[in-house]
């Protein structure tokens, strides 16, 4: 969409006061129960799309060396402010995906992990195969071997029945939100456009994000982590150790190098 600013740039101010980063406590909780099971034990972990950085903070705080990648310079910078309160050093880097490449300091030699996670269904924000297995591609050179690959993802379900029925909304007395959601069956894809209202002085201004996620069947992502050198380890519904039902709205994976 022309003229639309990326996502996350004016949400970003709002995120964490909104509670949109308790999905993060709950998937590193849930991560380190998924570590148990595999007899993992990280030393080294890449965040992507690591937002206001509140998993990276909480990797950080269990001493996991923790660097974390996002594209939204604003939210980047939520992230360094809290990182820096909490007195914890995380390295926090500013590219987005698909593709992506971290180095070593002083040279030109790509920067492995023994994990490297992606929460929040930021894989879905990936709206071709092509841009998807890209991404597996980059994970798969950042990972150690035997390092382990952790993400959620939306399914079908939840974009296509789920969330179009369940508008967000909130307002306080600084600004208001309203996010409408429409799904296209052509192309299998949600469109959600966050509408911000803020108070500035005595006037409101509005400002608006396009958001569009598609989602993948599971033998599809399992296709495309096999084509770039990862191993389905797990495919569970997301939060649970059970299979995924045609009814599961969100999916977790645990793939290895």
């Amino acid at each position: 969409m022309p003229n639309q600013p990326l996502p996350y740039k004016y949400m970003a101010k709002y995120y964490d006061e909104i509670r949109m980063d308790n999905f993060s406590t709950l998937m590193v909780e849930y991560t380190f129960k998924l570590l148990k099971r595999a007899k993992a034990k990280p030393k080294t972990m890449l965040d992507l799309c690591c937002g206001t950085g509140t998993a990276a903070c909480l990797f950080s705080q269990k001493r996991i060396q923790t660097t974390g990648l996002d594209r939204s310079g604003e939210m980047l910078k939520v992230a360094r402010k809290k990182a820096k309160k909490q007195n914890l050093k995380i390295d926090f880097v500013r590219q987005e995906l698909p593709s992506f490449n971290i180095y070593e300091k002083g040279c030109r030699t790509i920067k492995t992990f023994d994990l490297i996670s992606c929460y929040f269904d930021a894989l879905n924000y990936l709206l071709t195969e092509n841009e998807l297995q890209r991404c597996f591609e980059s994970v798969y050179n950042h990972l150690n071997p035997g390092g382990l690959f952790i993400f959620d993802m939306n399914t079908n379900c939840m974009l296509r029945k789920f969330w179009p029925k369940n508008r967000s909304s909130g307002c306080t007395d600084n600004y208001a939100y309203i996010w409408p959601v429409r799904y296209d069956e052509k192309t299998k894809t949600a469109h959600l456009d966050a509408f911000f209202f803020v108070k500035d002085g005595k006037i409101w201004r509005r400002y608006q994000e396009h958001h569009a996620e598609r989602a993948y069947p599971n033998h599809v992502i399992k296709k495309l982590l096999k084509r770039s050198g990862l191993i389905t380890k797990y495919l569970y519904h997301c939060l649970k150790f059970r299979r995924p039902t045609p009814k599961t709205r969100r999916i977790a994976v645990v793939a290895q190098k």
